[in-house]
């Protein structure tokens, strides 16, 4: 059974609809992407990587919670409260958005690693 799919720069304006469910790992880093919503049912996934796309949404993202690993870098959030349930999440890269506020995310105990540079962000309590 397939795990892992690396899908990164392939110019791709949506999500596949042959993505597996039992995928734990899935590269869709260097695309065209805007909609992410295609992910809502992957319940498998530990380690998701969507840096370099044209996000605006993550809240179909909000369900994941068996996410360790999720990669938005260089995206354009501007809101990531729909992350705040995801209790397992380890790791987390939110460069180069437009967010002001993470303080949703302060809930994360499990958090280790939290990426913030290149932010518009005035608080980070």
């Amino acid at each position: 059974m397939l795990n892992t799919t690396d899908l990164s720069s392939m110019y791709l304006k949506e999500i596949p609809e042959w993505v597996s469910s039992a995928l734990t790992t899935l590269w869709l880093q260097n695309n065209q992407l805007t909609d992410v919503s295609a992910l809502s049912g992957l319940s498998a996934l530990r380690e998701l990587y969507l840096s370099r796309n044209q996000l605006t949404d993550v809240s179909a993202l909000s369900g994941l919670s068996a996410l360790t690993e999720l990669d938005l870098d260089n995206n354009q959030l501007t809101d990531v409260s729909a992350l705040a349930g995801l209790s397992a999440l380890t790791t987390l890269w939110l460069n180069d958005n437009q967010l002001t506020d993470v303080s949703a995310l302060s809930g994360l105990s499990a958090l280790r690693e939290l990426y913030l540079s290149r932010n518009q962000l005035t608080d980070v309590s």
